[in-house]
């Protein structure tokens, strides 16, 4: 499997490396600085693995509602819970007792021992009010850290095309590539494979469905690209 993957969230302005003759950047939103500093331009999703960093500008409006479901990174953290950044306007708290489905005793734990600064968790939106934070829980079956894999960003508007009617979409893509697949209503996209390879094809994908979202028979066209892509990997190629 791959190896871990660190997360984080860049403003406009924020360096990203003081030296990036030493990594490869991909993605956009950045620029070079005359002093050589690589900083972002936009609000960004940063990550990094080893020498290489991709950057993945946060695209659209995400306005939370109860009952979604959201990928979130942790950003900040109090005594008993975490922010978590979810493409909104405010930070997503998860309180440590919606996380571990139990109080946690600051006299015996702290909330680093379960989640840092940079972790990814699949969670649901419990409460909303507008100008405070959502209120956020991982009680129910299924919601989590999610460990390794990558993140992808779209335009939250585009997620109903991504899931696809009754989830059509979605599952052609876990069923072809047997990836692990987890769909934030923020934009926020999270798919681990057996290979690199193949979480790259499903960003691809994703990423496709975003542009063509407007197409009928879209379904047909994900599908004999998957195939293709798949088949491509499975002979070794590029």
């Amino acid at each position: 499997m791959n190896e871990q993957t660190k997360y984080r969230i860049v403003v406009p302005g924020e360096v990203i490396v003081e030296d990036p003759a030493h990594y490869t950047i991909k993605g956009t939103g950045t620029i070079v600085r005359p002093d050589g500093k690589t900083v972002a331009t936009r609000i960004s999703l940063v990550s990094a693995k080893g020498r290489e960093i991709n950057v993945v500008p946060l695209v659209g409006k995400y306005i939370p509602k109860q009952g979604d479901s959201v990928i979130g990174i942790v950003v900040d953290y109090a005594l008993t819970y975490w922010l978590l950044e979810i493409n909104y306007v405010w930070k997503g708290r998860l309180d440590a007792s919606e996380y571990l489905k139990r109080p946690l005793d600051p006299s015996k734990e702290l909330p680093t021992d379960y989640l840092k600064v940079g972790d990814v968790v699949y969670t649901k939106v419990m409460y909303v009010e507008r100008g405070l934070a959502p209120i956020l829980s991982c009680r129910d079956s299924g919601y989590g850290k999610l460990e390794k894999g990558r993140l992808i960003s779209i335009n939250p508007a585009k997620v109903p095309r991504l899931i696809g009617a009754k989830g059509s979409m979605l599952e052609t893509i876990k069923r072809i590539t047997k990836a692990e697949v987890k769909v934030g209503t923020n934009g926020i996209i999270w798919v681990r494979a057996e290979k690199p390879e193949i979480e790259e094809l499903v960003e691809q994908t994703i990423k496709r469905i975003e542009k063509l979202a407007h197409l009928q028979g879209l379904t047909k066209k994900i599908e004999d690209f998957l195939m293709k892509g798949m088949h491509k990997i499975q002979r070794g190629e590029s």
